[in-house]
C-alpha cells in the first residue's frame, strides 16, 4: 500500500478534517511556530552564527597587522644636551700635543670655562608611529586554526539541523498522536453510548421480569468501566495537545484545533536506508568534531616551527632634541622556542589521542545508526502487515453495520444492535488508524536517522 494512499485514508476517517475551519491549527503552521518559538533552535542558530564568526576571526589571522600609536605630553624637566665646564680640557691638551703646540689649558683654562648647552629639549613632546607586521611561517598554525574553526562552524550549523529535525519530529509525532487520541476516544464514546442502551433495555426487561438483577448490574459495570475508559483517552488527548502547544509557544492551550493532513513520504528498501546511515544527524556532528581534531593535531604538530614575521615601522616625533623627527625601520622577526621541556609534544601526543576519540565516536555512531534504521525499516515491514489486516477486519466491521441497519430497520434487531455495530466499526476505525500511524511513525524515524528529514523539509 502506498504511504500516500494510507496518510489520505487516515486523515479522511477524522471528521475535523474534512474541512480547515479558521483558526485550526495545520501541521505546517505547528511547524513554524515551534521552529519560531523553541529555545534550543534559538540557541542552535546563535551558536552556528558564532562559529561563523570564528571562522572570519581565523581567517583574518592570514592578513598582516598594522599598529598605530600617538602620545602627545607635557615634559617638567626637558632633556638638554650639555656639556659641562671643563669636560673638554683633556681633549683640548691633547689637540695641542697632537699639532706640536704641547698643553693648551695651562694657558687657555679648562675648556669649556661654563657650562655649555648644545641642544634643548622641549617641555611638550609629541610621538606618532605605524607599523607592520606580516606572518609568514605562522601560516602554516593559522590555515590548520582555520580549518578547525571552519570544522566547529560545520559542526554547529549541523547541531541546528538536528535540532530542528528533532523539533519537527516531535511536532509531527504529538500532531498525529492527537488525531489518534481523537479517534479512539470518539470510538470509547460510541461504546459508552451503546452500552447505555443496553442497559436501559435490561432495565425495561427487569421490570416485566425478563432478566435479573445481576444482568442490569453487570451492565452497570461495563458502562461505568467504558466511561472511565473515555476519561482516560480524553486525558491522553488533553495531554498531547499540551505538549504540542508548548512546541508552538502557546503553553497551557489545550483547546487546539487540528486540521490538514500529515506529510507525506516515500518507503524505500533497507539497503538504500543503510546507505545512508553516514548522514546520521549524530554522526554528521561527529565526523565534524573529528576534522576539528584532526586540525588541532596538525596545528600541534606545526608548533615546532619556528615564527617568522615581517615588520615595517615608521615614527614621526617633536620634542627629543637626540632623537631624529622622522625615522623607518623595516625587517624580519625570528623567535624559536628550542627547549620547551616536552610541552609541544605532549600537546602533538593529545592531539592525536583526541583525533582517535573523535574518529572512533563518528564510527560508532555510524554503527548505531544503521542498528536503529534496521529495527524501524522493520517496523515499517510489520506495520504494514498490520495495516492490511485492521483493513480486512474494519471491511468486515462495515458490513455488519450495515446488516445491523437493515434488520432494525425491517424490526429483527433493537435499536441498541445499530449502536453496538456502530461502536465496533469505530474501534475498528481507530485501529486501522493506530496502524496506519505505526507505519508513518515508523518512516518518519527511518527519515530522522537518515538525515533525510532535513533534506525533504529544505526541498534538497
Amino acid at each position: 500500500m502506498k504511504t500516500a494512499r494510507v496518510l489520505l485514508l487516515l486523515l479522511g476517517v477524522l471528521p475535523l478534517l474534512t474541512g480547515a475551519e479558521e483558526g485550526a491549527l495545520t501541521y505546517d503552521r505547528a511547524l513554524a511556530l515551534a521552529l519560531q518559538h523553541s529555545k534550543a533552535a534559538q540557541l542552535a542558530r546563535l551558536k552556528a552564527e558564532e562559529a561563523d564568526a570564528a571562522v572570519r576571526l581565523a581567517r583574518n589571522q592570514r592578513y598582516p597587522r598594522v599598529n598605530v600609536i600617538g602620545l602627545a605630553g607635557y615634559v617638567a624637566q626637558p632633556l638638554d644636551v650639555k656639556l659641562k665646564a671643563g669636560s673638554l680640557t683633556s681633549l683640548l691638551d691633547e689637540v695641542g700635543a697632537g699639532v706640536g703646540l704641547g698643553a693648551l689649558s695651562p694657558s687657555l683654562g679648562r675648556f669649556p670655562a661654563t657650562d655649555l648647552t648644545l641642544l634643548r629639549g622641549e617641555n611638550h613632546q609629541y610621538l606618532a608611529g605605524i607599523s607592520v607586521f606580516q606572518p609568514l611561517t605562522q601560516q602554516w598554525r593559522i590555515g590548520s586554526g582555520l580549518a578547525a574553526a571552519q570544522a566547529a562552524a560545520v559542526a554547529a550549523r549541523r547541531e541546528a539541523d538536528r535540532a530542528n529535525l528533532q523539533i519537527g519530529s516531535a511536532v509531527e509525532q504529538f500532531f498525529a498522536g492527537a488525531l489518534l487520541a481523537q479517534t479512539r476516544g470518539q470510538a470509547q464514546a460510541a461504546r459508552s453510548t451503546w452500552l447505555a442502551g443496553r442497559l436501559r433495555d435490561a432495565e425495561n426487561a427487569r421490570s416485566v421480569g425478563e432478566v435479573l438483577d445481576d444482568a442490569v448490574l453487570g451492565l452497570r459495570v461495563e458502562l461505568t468501566q467504558s466511561r472511565a475508559e473515555e476519561v482516560r483517552r480524553t486525558q491522553e488527548h488533553t495531554r498531547l495537545l499540551l505538549q504540542l502547544a508548548d512546541l508552538i509557544g502557546r503553553p497551557g492551550d489545550r483547546d487546539l484545533l487540528l486540521a490538514g493532513g500529515l506529510p507525506e513520504r516515500e518507503a524505500y528498501t533497507l539497503d538504500f536506508w543503510l546507505a545512508r546511515a553516514e548522514w546520521n544527524p549524530d554522526r554528521v556532528v561527529a565526523a565534524a568534531m573529528a576534522d576539528q581534531a584532526r586540525a588541532g593535531e596538525r596545528a600541534a604538530r606545526q608548533a615546532r616551527i619556528p615564527d617568522l614575521t615581517l615588520f615595517a615601522s615608521g615614527y614621526w616625533q617633536e620634542g627629543q632634541a637626540l632623537v631624529p623627527a622622522r625615522g623607518g625601520v623595516a625587517g624580519v622577526a625570528f623567535n624559536w622556542e628550542i627547549w620547551d621541556f616536552g610541552r609541544r609534544s605532549a600537546e602533538a601526543s593529545r592531539g592525536r589521542i583526541q583525533l582517535r576519540l573523535a574518529e572512533t565516536n563518528r564510527d560508532r555512531l555510524e554503527e548505531e545508526a544503521m542498528r536503529q534504521i534496521r529495527e524501524a525499516w522493520q517496523d515499517v515491514e510489520y506495520a504494514g502487515q498490520l495495516i492490511q489486516l485492521t483493513d480486512e477486519a474494519r471491511a468486515y466491521r462495515q458490513r455488519l453495520a450495515e446488516l445491523a441497519r437493515q434488520n432494525t430497520e425491517q424490526g429483527l434487531e433493537l435499536g441498541t444492535k445499530v449502536l453496538e455495530t456502530r461502536s465496533d466499526l469505530l474501534q475498528a476505525e481507530a485501529d486501522w488508524q493506530g496502524a496506519c500511524l505505526q507505519r508513518h511513525l515508523a518512516l518518519l524515524r527511518l527519515y530522522t536517522l537518515t538525515g533525510l528529514l532535513t533534506e525533504t523539509a529544505s526541498g534538497t
